[in-house]
């Protein structure tokens, strides 16, 4: 299991009050640590490429067995001038479902290759750690009145 860690950072620090205002909303700098103090947060790496991967895996098959039913409806015939291929007109069909289906595999294969290639691993972090805020820039806080008071 691979062990990562997410990279937090502020941006904002807001407080609401009771009645749901906002009383604090200022742009801050900082970071966020866990247990071990080190900077982000300590995770799990979870890859999301497999069901792409698996599919590909599945329509090379069906693109396998297209290829296989043309080749089994072809005949080849060597002569001194060549090789050539014949199709039988009784098998005509089993080629032609043969070539649709290797066709529509090879596409399909490309479409499944190109979404592997773009995921990207997400790194998995409990919802229930406990974590460290750090505000790194110094940050005057002013406090908006509410209602006619200052809270």
């Amino acid at each position: 299991m691979d062990k990562e860690r997410a990279d937090v950072r502020l941006v904002s620090l807001s407080c609401l009050s009771n009645e749901g205002k906002a009383i604090i909303d200022t742009p801050v700098r900082g970071f966020v640590t866990d247990s071990d103090s080190k900077v982000g947060l300590s995770g799990r790496v979870v890859s999301r490429m497999g069901a792409a991967t698996a599919r590909t895996i599945v329509v090379g098959f069906f693109g396998g067995m297209g290829d296989m039913l043309k080749s089994a409806a072809t005949t080849q015939s060597t002569s001194a001038l060549g090789t050539t291929s014949t199709v039988d007109s009784a098998q005509i069909a089993k080629y032609s479902i043969g070539g649709g289906l290797s066709e529509g595999a090879a596409s399909l294969h490309e479409f499944y290759l190109s979404l592997a290639k773009q995921a990207t691993p997400v790194i998995e972090v409990g919802a229930t750690k406990k974590v460290t805020v750090i505000i790194s820039e110094g940050k005057k806080l002013e406090i908006r009145e509410v209602g006619g008071e200052t809270l």
